[in-house]
Parts: C-alpha cells; structure tokens; sequence
C-alpha cells in the first residue's frame, strides 16, 4: 500500500487504515525493488511468492471457473481487493461464488502484467497471455483502455501517461521470445505517435485531469518518457 510506515496487521475486527490497504501500483513498484536488489532471486524468492498470492487475486482469472462466471473472468486486473471506490471503474457484478468481482481495466491489467514476470511466471503463462490478450484487445488508439460507467468517465483520462508508461513495459516484456506471431495491433507506432503529438512547446507533457497529479508536467514528462522508451525499443527490434 502507501503507508509511510510498515502497515501492522489489525486488531480482531478491525480494518487496515486506507493507505494500508495492498493495491497493485504499490506492489509492482515494491517487486521492481526486489528484482533490481537480485536479479537472480536468490535471496527474495520468498517474498515474490507471497506477493504472487495478492496478484493473481487482483486478475479477473480463474484456472477452474465456472462457466456462468466467464464475462467475469477476462484476464484483465483490478487495482485492489473489495475495494468499489478505488477500482476506478467500479464493480462488474457477484459471481457465482458470491465474490464482488470488479471491472478489469488497462493501467491496473498493464501492472498486473509486470507484477507477474517480476514474480518469476513465464510469458507463456496462461495468466500472463490472458491479461496481455485483454490489453491488445481494448488497446484502440493508446488511451487508457477500459469501460467506465457514466459516473466515473472522467477518472479514465487522469491516467493516461501512467497507463501509457506501464503498458509499453508490460507489452514489451511479455512478448514470448520465441514467437513468430506478431501483435493483432503495431500498439508501439500507436502509442508512439500519440505521446509524441501531445509534447508542449517547451518539451514536457502534461495532462488536462487533475485527479492522480499528472497535471504535474514532472510527473507526466516523466511518465511519457518511460512509454516512449520502451516503445523505440520495440520498433527497433520487435522480436
């Protein structure tokens, strides 16, 4: 989460604070951390099996679902657990389970996808080709992708250059090796060109939604500059 302070498991009948709670922005973060540390993971190994287990519990994947349940189970992710509010598109429905299933959506599926392979699952993974499928599927023109309802269709466009960053990654690196099948969509000359028609005379970028600060141009340069990264990397070499 986004504590300050190491989060400490709750009294009996208490909840954790809100910026105690997990979310997937934090723990992909924290897992690029530990990769970074020991590439090799031979030292933290266990801690990318614990963080696997609040991974794929954001990921709207069931390895043995119920057919009534498949228009909740697409492969993309949510942001965070039992949480209708900060899973910005909102809920999708009950399952037959009855679990709240929430609305997948790009920036949370691109994440999804990163938190996996940093988590040591191959980009063959079943888990891995459904959320890469469902991003490549809702990509259109490199806006953040997802369906919002009418009441939260402005929180789509505050991350914008967030998504871009984290889906030029996750498509990038989850592209098996040995696969000679190219993508349904060139996402990288897409979202390429986009960025790079939105860069301000004095060279930054900057974002017209305030509600995660990328109207900050610090904070949208920066991510800008990340997604244009990978992006060059993948036209240069696509294989």
């Amino acid at each position: 989460g986004y504590s300050h302070e190491s989060p400490k498991k709750p009294e009996p009948g208490q909840e954790l604070g809100p910026l105690d709670e997990p979310n997937l922005s934090a723990t992909v973060f924290a897992l690029e951390g530990l990769v970074a540390m020991d590439p090799e993971g031979r030292t933290n190994i266990h801690a990318r099996r614990m963080a696997l287990q609040f991974v794929h519990r954001c990921q709207n994947y069931r390895e043995s679902a119920d057919n009534a349940d498949s228009r909740f189970n697409d492969g993309g992710f949510h942001f965070m657990l039992a949480d209708a509010v900060r899973n910005k598109p909102g809920v999708a429905g009950i399952d037959s389970a009855g679990e709240t299933r929430f609305v997948s959506y790009g920036s949370a599926t691109a994440d999804g996808i990163r938190s996996l392979l940093l988590c040591g699952v191959e980009p063959t993974h079943p888990r891995v080709v459904a959320a890469r499928r469902w991003l490549l599927d809702h990509f259109q023109d490199g806006t953040h992708s997802g369906s919002y309802p009418d009441d939260r269709r402005s929180l789509k466009p505050s991350l914008d250059y967030y998504y871009a960053a984290s889906v030029a990654r996750a498509l990038r690196n989850s592209q098996p090796k040995e696969s000679t099948t190219p993508d349904s969509i060139e996402w990288a000359a897409v979202l390429a060109a986009r960025i790079a028609s939105q860069q301000q005379q004095d060279g930054s970028w900057v974002n017209q939604a305030v509600d995660v600060r990328e109207d900050d141009p610090i904070i949208a340069t920066s991510l800008a500059l990340l997604a244009l990264t990978r992006c060059e990397e993948q036209l240069s070499s696509p294989a």
